[in-house]
């Protein structure tokens, strides 16, 4: 019984550390890009208008049907932009960021309606490439930190998927996300 509570005790322990040496990897890679890319963009009375809770650091506009974040330095969350894999219409990754800027990070996803199919990212030119959370998996495969597996849950956090170009989380670059449409149900 106690080396079964040491096994437990030892397994979160590691788990913590994984947990934290992975948010220091990341904040140190985001960390190197900061100045190199666009200046953040406040959230202006547009963006709160149209319901978004954090506008990743573009402006927003209305489009028919939705909205539209943009800057042309680059969209990103905690640092990192997005991957340019799997970002066109129907892409699960692209609804995911457009959830994220709905709700902001671990919102009740879904409370106020969902990005549809239609939703898309906007990639910059290929000179511009950034840090990006991991999303070149396909729909419903992976391995629980892609962003383009599965639509997010309420609750959910999107600092949980990897970075870079695999599941382990590596210092891949891709070219940034200049924009997002998103478009709801």
């Amino acid at each position: 019984s106690k080396k079964s509570s040491s096994k437990k005790s030892s397994s979160k322990k590691s788990s913590s550390k994984s947990s934290k040496k992975a948010a220091r990897s990341i904040s140190t890679l985001a960390g190197r890009w900061q100045g190199k890319w666009g200046a953040c963009r406040a959230a202006s009375s547009t963006c709160k208008a149209l319901g978004v809770v954090d506008n990743l650091c573009g402006s927003c506009a209305k489009v028919p049907g939705g909205f539209m974040l943009y800057n042309g330095g680059g969209l990103r969350f905690n640092g990192l932009s997005f991957d340019d894999d799997h970002h066109g219409p129907g892409s699960v990754q692209a609804r995911n960021v457009c959830s994220l800027a709905m709700y902001g990070n671990q919102g009740v996803y879904g409370a106020r309606g969902t990005p549809n199919k239609d939703s898309r990212a906007l990639i910059g030119p290929s000179s511009l490439k950034v840090p990006h959370y991991f999303g070149a998996c396909k729909m419903g495969g992976g391995c629980g930190k892609c962003a383009n597996q599965q639509l997010l849950q309420a609750g959910e956090d999107f600092g949980k998927f990897a970075h870079g170009g695999s599941c382990e989380g590596d210092e891949d670059l891709d070219r940034a996300w200049v924009g997002v449409k998103c478009y709801l149900e």
